[in-house]
């Protein structure tokens, strides 16, 4: 699933699964177009965002918790699904755990 967070004004955005971005689960800082650092989680990228804003001279954002918050349960919603999955492809696979 996509995820971008940021500054239309100076183009400075957390992206991951975006067209700017390698579609590997990590989570990039793009700056003007360009995806300058990795992280994989989203927390870290986010408050590197916040300190490159910072840097630039601009307000925090009043909307940044919440986007932490929306982005740190669809991360764990997402791992939670991925857990769910292989534990139940184990339970149906032939001479599994308990047979």
């Amino acid at each position: 699933m996509p995820y971008k967070f940021g500054h239309d004004p100076i183009d400075l955005f957390v992206e991951s699964g975006t067209d700017r971005v390698p579609d590997d689960g990590a989570f990039y800082i793009v700056a003007k177009g360009v995806a300058s650092e990795r992280f994989t989680n989203v927390k870290q990228a986010l408050a590197r965002l916040s300190q490159l804003r910072f840097t630039a001279g601009l307000p925090s954002s009043l909307d940044e918790p919440t986007a932490v918050r929306n982005a740190m349960g669809a991360e764990l919603a997402s791992r939670q699904l991925s857990e769910y999955s292989s534990k139940k492809a184990d339970r149906t696979r032939k001479g599994g755990k308990g047979r």
